[in-house]
């Protein structure tokens, strides 16, 4: 769709908009656009992020529409291209017209007069040939090429990312995070970002396939082996043991060439460089290893302190909380929450149905009213608990770590 920037809705400034702000924007457009009931559009809301916000300039828009329930209809950029005329008048607009921090139109006259019609494909190529430019200070282009490089990247990066299904919100926080080399990064090394947290690991894939990097190579059977583990977390599983995880890591990969020895001499070399942890028999990404010698760690020091008074009789209290809560314990369940509130640890366990839900509720309550200034941490599973939080977490310590 192609239109011309009219007004910007939000954020309130241009500058924030340019910094990869969810931005809302009018814009008029420059060929006949017609709404669901065939009447013709003379302005249009488009959202997104990094949207074109040069005044006089023509730009082709991609992406969808959609109808808000509060703000009505909205066209959803998911990528643009500039419309730039030939010649020294249209590329001293382009460059003059705000997208470029520190380029105004004295210095875009000077970049032309300096490159010609070259002009962009020379800054888009190799940015620091506008040191060439005269009456420009060494810092002033450091300044102006990195913002060049941050604005055509970041724009790239939408539009790369778009097409795999990774939204525009998630691709301006990405390349905030990798900077200036965020589209080298992400095309040339996209494994090594998946390692970094930023991408998933299927998107990563899909990118270097389209860039050609061979399924067999090092770096992707590297990512391959920690993205195992990150579907064993997500089952619930701290770590595999090293003969699962390397058959785990092969299917994964489906992989012509790729065998189970191959994978395990690459897990062996990444448990040198401690990108891989293994305790016994079992492999662990290092921060779930941390993690858990963590909680370990903290279990070891509940275990060697003394028994916590309790002043009071909790028989008594116990009635007095089945009275107010309208159930009984089992015996069991009763004896259960008088260890715990005794017990510098304890661990109840049981399957579904067994009241294990009702002796937090009472232990909970009792403990609450009793010692003010208690804090509880509760969590419903593993991957509910930031790493930092598992030295607290105790309730999902295995058995054989108490024993380090």
């Amino acid at each position: 769709m192609k239109c011309k920037f009219f007004r910007l809705i939000y954020p309130k400034s241009v500058e924030d908009a340019q910094n990869g702000s969810y931005t809302v924007a009018l814009y008029a457009p420059c060929e006949t656009v017609l709404d669901s009931q065939g009447n013709k559009l003379n302005s249009i809301t488009v959202v997104g992020y990094y949207l074109p916000i040069m005044e006089r300039m023509k730009v082709d828009i991609a992406g969808r529409w959609k109808k808000d329930a509060k703000y009505g209809l909205q066209f959803m950029m998911e990528s643009y291209e500039e419309i730039i005329d030939p010649g020294k008048k249209g590329i001293v607009a382009y460059l003059s017209s705000g997208l470029f921090r520190g380029i105004g139109k004295r210095l875009a006259e000077r970049i032309y007069n300096t490159f010609g019609d070259d002009a962009l494909t020379i800054l888009d190529n190799d940015p620091d040939r506008i040191r060439e430019v005269p009456g420009i200070s060494s810092k002033h282009c450091e300044q102006l090429r990195d913002s060049y490089l941050e604005t055509r990247s970041a724009r790239r990066i939408i539009t790369m990312l778009a097409l795999l299904d990774v939204n525009a919100g998630q691709a301006v926080r990405m390349q905030k995070e990798l900077g200036i080399r965020a589209e080298e990064l992400l095309k040339e090394r996209p494994y090594e970002v998946f390692e970094q947290g930023l991408l998933s690991f299927e998107v990563a894939d899909r990118l270097a396939e389209r860039q050609g990097i061979p399924r067999t190579a090092p770096e992707r059977v590297a990512a391959g082996l920690l993205h195992t583990l990150e579907v064993a977390e997500q089952k619930g599983h701290l770590c595999l043991h090293k003969e699962h995880f390397v058959r785990q890591a092969v299917e994964l990969l489906r992989t012509p060439g790729l065998n189970r020895m191959t994978v395990a001499n690459v897990a062996f070399e990444m448990l040198k460089a401690d990108r891989l942890a293994l305790y016994q028999s079992h492999v662990y990404r290092p921060v779930m290893a941390k993690a858990e010698d963590g909680v370990a760690q903290c279990v070891r020091e509940m275990l060697q302190r003394s028994s916590l008074p309790y002043i009071g009789d909790l028989d008594d209290e116990i009635d007095q909380q089945q009275e107010e809560l309208g159930f009984t314990l089992a015996e069991e369940q009763r004896q259960a929450v008088k260890t715990a509130l005794a017990s510098p640890i304890c661990i109840i366990s049981g399957g579904p149905g067994t009241g294990k839900t009702s002796i937090q509720r009472v232990f909970l309550d009792i403990s609450t009213r009793r010692r003010s200034r208690m804090r509880t941490l509760s969590a419903a599973h593993p991957q509910a608990v930031r790493p930092d939080d598992w030295s607290k977490a105790a309730a999902f310590l295995p058995a054989r770590s108490i024993k380090r």
